[in-house]
């Protein structure tokens, strides 16, 4: 499936370089991408344990790991299920730019419901 996500991001970080890497995320899932509106919606929030080393004032590398709650229902807003991800990734930072990757895995078969 394709998936649009918008959310905001929070990452309070500690003096070690320690943090928190968090939000809310709002997420669309389509077979077809804009054909028909989605065919299921999320609401994400992340909850990950963060390492950032700043190797200088404009520039630092971080990775970042933990678990993910979340909110999926239909387009009718009928039916909801509420699975947990384990999710991870990291990045780097230059001046004011920030760029991430990551994976959220599922933990539970989401391909067996009927609904989803």
């Amino acid at each position: 499936m394709n998936v649009i996500q918008i959310g905001l991001k929070a990452e309070p970080l500690f003096k070690s370089g320690l943090g928190l890497n968090t939000g809310i995320n709002l997420l669309g899932y389509s077979k077809k991408l804009f054909e028909s509106g989605f065919d299921a919606y999320s609401i994400n929030i992340p909850l990950n344990l963060e390492d950032r080393l700043n190797i200088s004032k404009w520039f630092n590398i971080f990775a970042y790991g933990g678990i993910g709650f979340n909110a999926i229902t239909n387009p009718n807003f009928d039916k909801f299920t509420f699975p947990i991800t384990f999710e991870f990734g990291g990045g780097f930072r230059i001046s004011h730019v920030q760029f991430n990757a990551g994976k959220s895995l599922y933990l539970g078969n989401l391909g067996n419901s009927q609904n989803f």
